[in-house]
């Protein structure tokens, strides 16, 4: 699996909300994974992990939305992200 938290392939309308997702030991992998992803809301999403590297790698990833969630900004992210990482 490419993510240790969740992962999200060829998906509209994703909606996650108050969330808390941490790992017991290091893992180099980033928590959250999307690719191809179309109209996805995160509101509230933690993310705790125990390295440096990134949390969120967002490939293809249309219309996203986060407020409130570990290491993305609220304001509006780019409506279209070809490849990024946070």
């Amino acid at each position: 699996m490419p993510a240790w938290g969740m992962f999200a392939r060829h998906v509209k309308n994703l909606r996650v909300t108050e969330v808390d997702l941490r790992t017991l030991s290091p893992d180099q992998r980033p928590a959250i994974a999307l690719i191809d992803v179309q109209g996805v809301r995160f509101s509230g999403v933690q993310l705790t992990a125990l390295h440096d590297a990134p949390v969120w790698s967002l490939t293809q990833v249309r219309g996203m939305k986060a407020v409130d969630s570990t290491r993305l900004p609220s304001t509006p992210l780019p409506e279209a992200i070809e490849k990024s990482t946070y």
